[in-house]
């Protein structure tokens, strides 16, 4: 909490002559020292105002130095004033900025999807381009359709219920007798699985 220093007062300044009013003519005397000569005259400020004469009045009244500072009023009315427009102010900006946060959530969105779709356009840029090899086309044949090159037999094996158990074309080398079915099963799964 800062103290008010007490104001020092003033001594008036020795009243001039006016310029208006024409001194007297003084006689000389004969013993008394030559007058001082005048000091130059400061400027006039432009816009031709003049500067006021007259006594100085001290600025600041005095104060004890006994006197404690006073405190300032607790509630005034510039603070019900600034608190009105502050509210005002809150009011009328509460619909834009709920406007502007549900578009930052709807752009944010919208990048994910972009990023998303940018992403299923580089996959199926990559399917494109297998499907542009043709030992990949000639695989998709085998497998989805059951084509077979010219000169090749296809045969389907079928099981003790009617279903089929693996296709398997004639260039595929056929199983030796002391092999369990399971062994060649599993190898028929893994060669399908590379192919």
């Amino acid at each position: 909490m800062a103290t008010r220093r007490p104001a020092v007062p003033r001594t008036p300044a020795p009243k001039r002559p006016s310029p208006a009013a024409p001194a007297a003519p003084a006689e000389p005397a004969q013993d008394a020292a030559p007058a001082p000569k005048a000091a130059p005259r400061a400027p006039r400020p432009p816009g031709g105002a003049k500067r006021r004469t007259g006594p100085k009045v001290p600025l600041k009244t005095p104060v004890s130095v006994d006197s404690a500072p006073v405190p300032a009023r607790a509630f005034s009315g510039r603070i019900i004033a600034l608190a009105v427009v502050l509210v005002a102010i809150t009011i009328m900006l509460a619909p834009t900025v709920r406007v502007f946060l549900g578009q930052r959530a709807e752009i944010s969105s919208l990048q994910a999807d972009i990023a998303a779709k940018h992403a299923e356009q580089d996959s199926l840029k990559q399917s494109i381009a297998r499907w542009e090899d043709p030992n990949y086309v000639k695989q998709q044949a085998r497998d989805r359709i059951n084509m077979v090159m010219p000169g090749e037999t296809s045969y389907w094996v079928f099981g003790e219920d009617g279903t089929p158990a693996a296709a398997s074309s004639g260039t595929q080398t056929p199983a030796a007798g002391d092999t369990p079915w399971t062994q060649g099963f599993w190898d028929a799964f893994v060669r399908a699985a590379t192919d």
